[in-house]
């Protein structure tokens, strides 16, 4: 073996180490997205206080639909595990109206003080969250056992949570291969 030999060995060895280190770089960065994205939206969830009969509700809405906006955008554009993301949609089940079939639209117990007209109005800023509560292919009767008084749609079973849930990520604006995938982790989150 001559010394040029030896030098090409050395330089493949060099540039092997360097992509596995800009690999494990590369890694990490997307783990600290994730931590700081997620922690921004935790952060902000709790802000907004949800407690009954609260003086400004409409203005509480408002902000939870604008971070419901801005974690959509975060689910849509990956920047979320899809544990997380399927986690933040079970939980936004609890507080988001549902459009039925494009008749009806049914308020959470969170803000159904709101009123729908009111709630429509809040919505109307927000196209991203009018398409996830649209259920579009979901039968009202699937909803057997749910509340639904008048306007207010709650008490989920695991089988309602599976539904929404299922037609929420039907609606996301994501690729098939991510619906499919998000879908493997929703028997996985719901027991």
């Amino acid at each position: 073996m001559t010394f040029k030999d030896y030098l090409e060995i050395s330089s493949y060895f060099v540039t092997s180490i360097s992509l596995v280190a800009i690999w494990i770089t590369y890694a990490f960065s997307k783990k600290q997205i994730h931590f700081a994205t997620m922690q921004k939206c935790i952060s902000d969830f709790r802000s907004i206080e949800f407690e009954k009969g609260a003086e400004n509700e409409a203005e509480k809405a408002k902000k939870y639909f604008e971070l419901v906006n801005e974690e959509l955008f975060y689910i849509e554009n990956n920047y979320l595990p899809r544990v997380v993301a399927i986690e933040w949609l079970d939980g936004m089940i609890e507080y988001l109206p549902f459009l039925i079939n494009n008749q009806s639209l049914y308020l959470s117990e969170k803000f159904k003080s709101l009123g729908s007209a009111k709630t429509e109005e809040l919505l109307k800023d927000h196209p991203r969250i009018k398409k996830l509560i649209n259920m579009i292919a979901l039968p009202l009767d699937s909803l057997k056992g749910a509340v639904l008084e008048g306007e207010i749609l709650g008490n989920y079973s695991p089988e309602h949570h599976k539904l929404l849930l299922t037609q929420m990520v039907n609606n996301l604006n994501v690729s098939y291969v991510n619906k499919w995938m998000y879908k493997r982790h929703i028997c996985a989150v719901i027991n």
